[in-house]
This record gives structure tokens, C-alpha cells and sequence, in this order.
């Protein structure tokens, strides 16, 4: 149990990432 949510947590942490670098980039975008 203790593993799958490790797993869990990484997966959810990797995907936040990835939006807050997508999010980052279209507000750059609309800066310049």
C-alpha cells in the first residue's frame, strides 16, 4: 500500500509539474 501511493504521489507530483511549466509558458507568451 505504502509503495502505491508512493508511486501515487510521484505520478500526481510529475503531472503538476508539467502543467506549472505549461502555465508558465502561455503566461510568457501573452506577456511579451
Amino acid at each position: 500500500t505504502f509503495k502505491r501511493t508512493d508511486h501515487r504521489s510521484q505520478v500526481l507530483h510529475e503531472f503538476a509539474r508539467l502543467e506549472f511549466n505549461m502555465v508558465q509558458t502561455i503566461h510568457q507568451r501573452e506577456l511579451r
